[in-house]
C-alpha cells in the first residue's frame, strides 16, 4: 500500500483503514505495524501541522 503512494506515505489512520478494508483485525493490525517499525521497514512520525500520526517506508 505505502510502496503505490506517490511519497511512499500516508496517514497512520488511513493506513490502517486500508487494513481493515482487507478484513485484518485491530490485534493483528497493531502487531503488524509493531513488527514493521521495530524491523525499521517503516517510520512512524508526527506531522507537526496537523499532529496526525504518518507512516511511510524507512530509506534503505
Amino acid at each position: 500500500m505505502l510502496c503505490n503512494q506517490p511519497r511512499q506515505t500516508m496517514t497512520l489512520g488511513d493506513f490502517i483503514a486500508e487494513l481493515r478494508d482487507l478484513d485484518v483485525g485491530s490485534p493483528m493490525i497493531d502487531e503488524v505495524i509493531v513488527y514493521m517499525a521495530a524491523s525499521s521497514w517503516v517510520q512512524l512520525w508526527r506531522h507537526k501541522g496537523s499532529d496526525e500520526t504518518w507512516i511511510s517506508i524507512a530509506p534503505t
